[in-house]
C-alpha cells in the first residue's frame, strides 16, 4: 500500500477534517444548483425550489452516503487483508450484495418490514456471504495470501454475476428492465425517504468502523504483531467484517454497483495524509461522499439530452486507475 509515516496532531486532525467538510459542502452545493435544468433562469420560484427540494436533494444526499460508505469499507478491507487492490467492488462484496438486492426485487419482495426494506436485508446478507465465501475459498493455514484473495473474489464475482443473469433472463420484461437499470448503478430516481432509511444504518456503520481505527492500523502491519501487543484480533476482525458488509450492502441496495470507489478514494487520501485509520477512515467518508456527489452532477450533465447511470462514469474513471495500480504493486514485488 502507498503509506507514510506522518504523525498524527490533533491539529492535523482537525484540519484535514475541516477541509474535506468544507469539499464535501461545495460538491453538495455544485450537485443541487447544476443539471439539465438551470434553477437561477427559471422565471416561477417556486418551481424551481420544487426541483431543488424533490429531485437534486435526495439525489446528492444519496449520493454523498453512498460515496461515503464504500470508500470508508474499502479502506478497511486495504488493512484488513495488507492489499492495496482490495475493495469492496473488486473483493465480490459488491457483487454478493447485488445478488441479495436483485433475488429481492426478482422475487418482488419490495414492501418494507417493520421499516427495513427487503431489498436491503437481502442485500446485507449477500453481502455477508460474498465475504465469507471468498474468505474461505482464500484461507490457507490460517492466512490470506493478497493474490490468492484477489483471484477468490474474481471467482465470486464470476458466479453471482451469472446468477444475477440468470434471474435477469428468467424475469418477466417488467422486472428484467428494473434489474438492468438498477445493476448499471445510479440514484437518479430515488426519494427523499429513501435516502433517509439508509442514512441511520451507514452512518452507525461508518461510525462504528471508525471505532476501530487503533487496533486497525496494528492489524495493518500483520496479525502476530498485533496479537503481541494484545489486540484480540478474531474479534476485531469479524466486527470490521460485520460492519464492512453492513454499510456495502446498504449502500449498493439503495445505488446499485458502482465500482471503484472504494478503490481511488482512499488510495488518495492516505497519499495526502498519511495511512493513519484514525484520520483515514472518518476522511474517507467524506472525501468519497464528495468523490461521488461530483461523479453524479458530472453523470447527470455531460450529456444535454439525456442522464448517465453514475456507475458507469465510475467505471470509466476506476478501471484506469485500477490498472496503474496493479502495474505498480507488480513493479514493487518485482522490485522487493
Amino acid at each position: 500500500m502507498i503509506e507514510r509515516a506522518v504523525h498524527l496532531t490533533p491539529r492535523k486532525f482537525a484540519a484535514v477534517l475541516a477541509l474535506l467538510v468544507v469539499l464535501l459542502v461545495a460538491a453538495l452545493a455544485i450537485g443541487l444548483s447544476i443539471g439539465a435544468v438551470n434553477v437561477f433562469a427559471m422565471p416561477d420560484p417556486e418551481q424551481a425550489a420544487s426541483i431543488v427540494r424533490e429531485q437534486r436533494l435526495p439525489r446528492v444526499l444519496l449520493a454523498a452516503l453512498v460515496g461515503g460508505a464504500l470508500a470508508t469499507a474499502g479502506a478497511v478491507l486495504q488493512a484488513l487483508v495488507r492489499n492495496p487492490l482490495a475493495s469492496p467492488y473488486v473483493l465480490g462484496i459488491s457483487s454478493g450484495a447485488a445478488l441479495g438486492a436483485v433475488s429481492a426485487i426478482w422475487l418482488g419482495l419490495e414492501v418494507p418490514i417493520l421499516g427495513v426494506s427487503p431489498v436491503s436485508a437481502f442485500a446485507f446478507v449477500g453481502s455477508l456471504g460474498a465475504l465469507a465465501t471468498v474468505f474461505a475459498i482464500a484461507r490457507r493455514g490460517g492466512q490470506l495470501p493478497p493474490h490468492t484473495l484477489l483471484l477468490a473474489g474474481v471467482v465470486v464475482n464470476s458466479i453471482f454475476s451469472a446468477a444475477i443473469l440468470f434471474m435477469n433472463y428468467v424475469a418477466d420484461v417488467q422486472r428484467s428492465q428494473q434489474i438492468v437499470r438498477w445493476l448499471m448503478g445510479g440514484i437518479e430516481w430515488v426519494r427523499l425517504d429513501t435516502a433517509l432509511r439508509a442514512a441511520p444504518l451507514i452512518v452507525l456503520g461508518a461510525v462504528g468502523l471508525c471505532v476501530f481505527a487503533r487496533p486497525l492500523n496494528l492489524l495493518a502491519i500483520g496479525e502476530d504483531p498485533a496479537r503481541a501487543l494484545g489486540v484480540p484480533v478474531e474479534r476485531i476482525r469479524l466486527s470490521l467484517f460485520v460492519l464492512t458488509s453492513l454499510v456495502t450492502g446498504v449502500a449498493v441496495s439503495v445505488s446499485g454497483p458502482i465500482a471503484f470507489v472504494g478503490l481511488i478514494v482512499p488510495h488518495a487520501l492516505r497519499f495526502l495524509f498519511g495511512a493513519d485509520h484514525r484520520l483515514l477512515l472518518p476522511a474517507s467518508f467524506l472525501g468519497g461522499a464528495a468523490f461521488l456527489v461530483i461523479g453524479d452532477t458530472a453523470a447527470r450533465s455531460v450529456l444535454a439530452s439525456q442522464e448517465i447511470p453514475v456507475g458507469i462514469v465510475m467505471a470509466l474513471v476506476g478501471g484506469p486507475f485500477f490498472i496503474w495500480l496493479l502495474r505498480r504493486s507488480l513493479r514493487g514485488r518485482m522490485h522487493g
